[in-house]
């Protein structure tokens, strides 16, 4: 692999990311992915989407956002991380993570935050290796607005 470049995600970048969201189990077309970013780009004091590209073709990504809630200080959280199968265990996922820790610093917040869906052991073992701790275990609970109840 030739050199990589971690940046800011641009809108040309969403045919990359999005493929990359099917990798996870999460589809999601082009153009959407393109809106996403655009809008993304628009907040970017609470959101930052990074990616890491390689001879113009983006291999990763994460998106970051800032939690401001009463309850608890302002922190950053982790809302995706996906790194091309063929090169996890490479050292890019952590590039992002700190990229992403570097980012969060800068807004004045002092810890980041990651979900992680109980089956993807293997993410778990990552972000343990950067320091991350479980702190509790949670339900998470859907609601399609369109229905009524």
């Amino acid at each position: 692999m030739k050199e990589i470049e971690i940046r800011m995600a641009t809108p040309n970048d969403a045919d990359g990311i999005a493929s990359l969201c099917h990798h996870l189990g999460y589809p999601c077309q082009p153009n959407e992915a393109r809106k996403r970013l655009d809008r993304s780009q628009r907040e970017n004091s609470t959101r930052a989407n990074i990616v890491a590209a390689s001879q113009g073709r983006v291999v990763a990504w994460i998106e970051v956002l800032l939690r401001d809630t009463i309850a608890a200080d302002v922190f950053g959280e982790i809302d995706g991380l996906i790194v091309d199968e063929e090169l996890r265990g490479g050292g890019i996922g952590s590039r992002l993570v700190e990229e992403a820790c570097k980012w969060v610093r800068q807004r004045g917040a002092q810890r980041l935050r990651v979900r992680s869906n109980v089956t993807r052991e293997h993410a778990h073992s990552f972000y343990g290796r950067l320091g991350f701790r479980p702190v509790k275990n949670q339900v998470v609970m859907d609601r399609p607005l369109d229905q009524d109840v």
